[in-house]
């Protein structure tokens, strides 16, 4: 490849040289590697011209397909002796003769990616033998064809060679074979289930039924297998007694479950919704009933989550039950919020209750000890200021004087003493 000194759209271009005496002087003009006079790297650089260019000669649209592609690239190595007996490749021998092919090619600028050792020409060619469905660059698949055939008249004509019918019959034979395999390893499967769990039910008595939920299977594939193992089942009467249909509905307006019912009985869950539907009346009732249940039972859990043993908030009950939660918001909303505002936790901050009368007797006694070590010194001038920045906490509590009469006071006396006239607007209007 040669990079185009001409811009075109303003964008530089890289572009394939033909194969012509001017090709091997253009590569030195513009690469700086002093292989490019080597014989080999012009020869191979000829080479993958002449393959570009008849590529590019192709009628329009004929299609490459990716598996015939690699089943030639396969035929040839064989021919090679590349692969074992069995069809496999042989990995170091294909990756160090590709890596001594390429060699010459890395030499020249623009295809100095190609790989530099057998491990490198491994995972980049064998993909196109393995994985045919990937994509790959199109100067991979012009280096393998180079490679294996030499010439693209070569290759191209062991291309239409392979014919579509001799892959789809080689797949199509790997594929029965799998089958076969994958049968029989899953014909052993079932029948050791199936031995499981016969013994299982001859062994404790248990029902088809209850059989199959164990064993993970269908009740009639349980019934299959048990007769099978010569195992009587006794099935469940097609008609129903009315004793038995007369307790389903007892237990029905009870509140239970269709499936509670169903396994207490022995009977299906669609028969239990069979009874259930005879009767619009036993309908309301039974949903009225179940529903009383369900709010008993989500109430019960709520006020369990909200105990004093517990001690937890309704944020904390909510995260620990959110199925709890959300039930009852949506079908006992407004007891919901009662019981949350009844039992939730008092946050401690400014909604302390204070005692007031002993925070006045306080301030008033600190202040009468400032005025009188003032007063000591003679140093320190009392001021209603100096009072706020001394008595800690007095200055929060400065519009709150109308409670602290006897602060007020205090205050009054120093600010006298010093020879201060009385503050009338100690207290706030």
């Amino acid at each position: 490849m040669l990079a185009a000194h001409v811009k075109r759209d303003a964008i530089s271009r890289f572009q394939w040289l033909l194969p012509t005496a001017i090709a091997p002087d253009a590569w030195r003009g513009t690469a700086k590697d002093a292989r490019l006079d080597d014989p080999t790297v012009i020869e191979h650089g000829l080479g993958m011209a002449m393959m570009a260019q008849s590529l590019a000669a192709l009628p329009y649209k004929t299609p490459l397909i990716a598996n015939r592609l690699a089943n030639t690239y396969k035929a040839a190595l064989v021919e090679q002796g590349l692969t074992r007996s069995g069809g496999r490749l042989r990995i170091k021998p294909f990756g160090g003769e590709l890596s001594r092919f390429v060699a010459p090619l890395r030499h020249l600028p623009d295809l100095s990616a190609l790989p530099a050792t057998a491990d490198e020409a491994v995972s980049q060619f064998t993909r196109l033998i393995r994985r045919p469905s990937s994509k790959a660059h199109p100067l991979r698949h012009l280096v393998m064809a180079m490679w294996l055939f030499g010439s693209w008249k070569a290759f191209y004509k062991a291309y239409t060679a392979n014919e579509p019918t001799t892959e789809t019959l080689s797949n199509t034979g790997r594929a029965a074979l799998r089958t076969k395999a994958d049968e029989v390893q899953q014909s052993e499967t079932v029948r050791a289930r199936a031995n499981a769990l016969v013994a299982y039910v001859a062994s404790t008595g248990a029902s088809a039924r209850a059989a199959a939920q164990r064993f993970s299977v269908d009740t009639q594939t349980a019934i299959q297998w048990l007769a099978a193992g010569e195992i009587t089942i006794r099935r469940r009467p097609k008609k129903l007694s009315p004793d038995l249909e007369r307790r389903i509905i007892v237990a029905l307006e009870a509140g239970q479950s269709n499936r509670e019912i169903a396994d207490q009985e022995g009977v299906s869950i669609a028969t239990v919704g069979r009874i259930l539907r005879c009767d619009t009346d036993r309908i309301e009732r039974c949903l009225q009933t179940r529903r009383q249940r369900a709010i008993r039972t989500h109430r019960h859990i709520w006020r369990r989550l909200l105990a004093k043993g517990r001690g937890l908030s309704p944020r904390a009950a909510r995260l620990a039950e959110p199925a709890t939660y959300a039930w009852l918001y949506r079908n006992d909303r407004a007891w919901l919020l009662s019981e949350n505002d009844r039992t939730r936790l008092p946050s401690a901050g400014n909604n302390r209750r204070l005692d007031w009368d002993a925070r006045d007797r306080d301030f008033a006694h600190r202040i009468d000890e400032y005025a009188l070590e003032s007063i000591r010194q003679s140093t320190t001038r009392v001021t209603f200021r100096a009072l706020l920045q001394h008595v800690d906490g007095l200055g929060a509590k400065r519009h709150s004087l109308h409670r602290l009469p006897l602060t007020v006071k205090s205050i009054e006396r120093a600010l006298a003493h010093q020879g201060h006239k009385p503050q009338s607007k100690l207290i706030d209007d």
